[in-house]
């Protein structure tokens, strides 16, 4: 698996966790507290660890 492609992977699930997430969080299926560390977690995946892999070899 080239790392582009992994890279898009991972922005795409990211992208569908913060839907479903926000979808869970409008169904009151989950606290409001989890919601905002997933929020924080899918934050900080995009701000650090997805242009960390594009420097990566």
């Amino acid at each position: 698996m080239s790392k582009a492609f992994f890279i898009r992977i991972l922005g795409i699930s990211l992208s569908v966790l913060m839907v479903m997430n926000f979808l869970f969080l409008i169904l009151r299926k989950i606290d409001v507290w989890f919601f905002w560390s997933i929020v924080v977690f899918c934050a900080i995946m995009a701000y650090f660890g997805i242009p960390f892999l594009k420097k990566m070899k």
